[in-house]
């Protein structure tokens, strides 16, 4: 069964790149991919110094949640900002496509659910590892499981925004003409 864990870790990476072949032609969500991608890469990249801290772990699984955010919060901004410094009309493009959707809304709402099993996770293992409760059953049943159906809707997710990106960006192409 841990291998499907080890699996399900690389699962968002997956779609991400999927998501980001499907809309290569599409600046706003190249972009969100692009940007995605960037933290995908590191969040993995620290997976195995942080699963030796045992009971620290599930903070940092919070930490990199909300680092996750960042993509979907923060990519117009980032956009604006580079824009300034560098002038690349690529960025303006992505400023002016830019669009706040649904897919958006439920990737903020799976990672904030994600936060809170972490945090509940990360309390529960703290009251466990100083004898104030005898067993851990968040850890035991309950956070792997909802760790697992969240990168799946994540990742599918992330699917359904690059399917519809084509037509959002042409949508809000008429919109401004």
């Amino acid at each position: 069964m841990m291998n499907i864990y080890a699996l399900i870790d690389y699962m968002p990476i997956a779609f991400v790149i999927i998501g980001l072949c499907m809309t290569w032609k599409t600046a706003s969500a190249r972009w969100f991919f692009i940007f995605y991608l960037i933290i995908e890469i590191l969040g993995l990249a620290m997976t195995d110094i942080v699963l030796q801290w045992n009971t620290h772990f599930y903070i940092y699984c919070v930490f990199i949640s909300l680092v996750f955010l960042l993509p979907v919060v923060y990519r117009k901004r980032l956009a604006i900002w580079l824009y300034s410094k560098t002038g690349y009309e690529y960025f303006n493009n992505v400023i002016q496509t830019h669009r706040f959707v649904p897919q958006e809304a439920g990737i903020i709402c799976i990672i904030l659910l994600l936060c809170l099993v972490n945090f509940a996770t990360w309390i529960e293992v703290l009251l466990y590892k100083y004898s104030f409760l005898s067993t851990a059953p968040i850890k035991l049943f309950i956070r792997d499981n909802t760790v697992f159906l969240g990168k799946v809707m994540i990742s599918v997710t992330m699917l359904s925004y690059a399917s519809r990106a084509k037509f959002r960006e042409k949508f809000i192409h008429d919109e401004n003409c």
